[in-house]
């Protein structure tokens, strides 16, 4: 193994490597899966879509806004700020892909 050092510095590097190991292991368990949520679109920029969504169970996500890419850019000219809608998405190590959605 590697030596973290002791005292208040090697606290604070166990910490670190705590958490970017808790995070390397969020994104790896849940990428590949695909998700379901509900949420509101605030904005639409290029090929992605911002959407203010409810708790995502299946990731142990809480309600945030968040940036996710769309499969077919055709699928952003049913959408404005303020859509409400229900929504699948992919989940992989790159990106957040909404597969599939439908209007409230």
């Amino acid at each position: 193994m590697f030596d973290l050092g002791g005292g208040e510095h090697g606290m604070t590097r166990r910490l670190i490597l705590f958490f970017m190991l808790s995070i390397f292991y969020a994104v790896v368990s849940f990428a590949g899966e695909t998700h379901k949520a509900s949420g509101v679109v605030k904005e639409l920029k290029a090929n992605k879509v911002a959407i203010s969504h409810g708790p995502i169970s299946t990731m142990n996500m809480g309600a945030m806004t968040m940036l996710f890419d769309v499969a077919d850019p055709e699928m952003l000219k049913d959408l404005k700020p303020g859509t409400k809608l229900d929504f699948s998405f992919d989940n992989s190590k790159d990106a957040m892909t909404i597969t599939d959605f439908e209007l409230k």
